[in-house]
C-alpha cells in the first residue's frame, strides 16, 4: 500500500491479494483521492488498506464508482421505506460531506446525474 502525490491530487494504490488474482487480475488497485491534505490521505489509506480489494466488487454490484464508495460516510447509508411498505438499505450520494472540522464540503461527483440514491440488495 502506498500513496502518490501528483499535481492532480493524491492516489492510493494497493496490490491485489494473491487469492484474488483469478477474479481481479494482477494490476494493482489504484484509487484517486483528489486534492486532499496529506493527513486526510493517510487516514483514508489506513481505512482502505483493509477493504480495498472489496471495493471493485461493491462497485460492480451497486454501479457506484470506486471514488464514490471511498467517500461514503456513515450518514450516507440508511434504510428507507418504499410506497409499498417495504424497507431497503440505500447509499445516498446526494448529500454533502461532513468535513473533519465539522463543516460541510460539497460531494465531488463526475457529473450532475452522479448525485443519486442507490438501493442495496437485501443480501447486504
Amino acid at each position: 500500500m502506498y500513496l502518490t502525490y501528483r499535481k492532480s491530487g493524491v492516489r492510493f494504490q494497493i496490490a491485489v491479494p494473491a487469492d484474488l488474482h483469478s477474479r481481479l487480475g494482477r494490476t494493482p488497485i489504484r484509487i484517486p483521492l483528489g486534492m486532499i491534505s496529506a493527513t486526510s490521505a493517510r487516514r483514508i489509506a489506513r481505512l482502505l488498506s483493509g477493504h480495498a480489494e472489496r471495493l471493485p466488487l461493491l462497485g460492480t454490484i451497486t454501479g457506484a464508482r470506486i471514488a464514490e464508495l471511498i467517500f461514503l460516510q456513515r450518514k450516507d447509508i440508511y434504510r428507507v421505506r418504499g410506497d409499498d411498505g417495504l424497507e431497503c438499505w440505500v447509499l445516498d450520494l446526494r448529500t454533502d460531506l461532513i468535513a473533519e472540522g465539522g463543516g460541510t464540503q460539497k460531494r465531488k461527483t463526475k457529473n450532475k446525474p452522479s448525485r443519486r440514491l442507490i438501493a442495496l440488495h437485501e443480501t447486504f
